[in-house]
């Protein structure tokens, strides 16, 4: 997984938390500009003017919750990355560097959470991590059509 295709899962995962994927899908454009193209070094180094520009921008999600964990991601993310082999390693060792693939039929059958996404989530937060450390948010109980299409 690309730095950019992670802070997109991530940004769009944590902006979509109580509102309906549609209303984020049709947003996607702005998110993208207004968060420099999902850039984590940039975003680690917005600043109170940034903040303020982001809450008033109508095209994206004005929470400043989110926002504000967004930046922190980022912020994780990047030391994620300065602490070791990288974070696709980080990923890909939870499945011994083999892909998993889920056999979910229906979206309705996807579980909140899977034994693998509670793990990983542990261990971000065991990481002092901002990034979507909730077993419903991580990679491993996302239906492929969810990780590829959505951006």
């Amino acid at each position: 997984m690309t730095t950019a295709r992670y802070t997109k899962s991530s940004s769009s995962t944590a902006s979509q938390a109580g509102l309906s994927w549609i209303t984020i899908l049709r947003k996607r454009d702005n998110f993208r500009r207004a968060f420099d193209d999902f850039e984590p070094a940039k975003i680690a180094r917005y600043n109170a003017k940034k903040n303020h520009a982001l809450m008033n921008d109508a095209g994206i999600v004005r929470n400043r919750a989110k926002i504000e964990g967004a930046i922190a991601s980022a912020k994780s993310y990047l030391k994620i990355m300065e602490d070791g082999p990288g974070f696709s390693k980080f990923l890909w060792d939870f499945v011994d560097g083999r892909p998993k693939v889920n056999q979910f039929k229906t979206t309705a059958s996807v579980p909140a959470s899977t034994p693998l996404s509670i793990k990983i989530s542990k261990e971000l937060a065991s990481r002092d991590s901002n990034l979507s450390a909730r077993p419903s948010s991580t990679p491993s109980c996302r239906p492929p059509a969810w990780s590829t299409t959505i951006w």
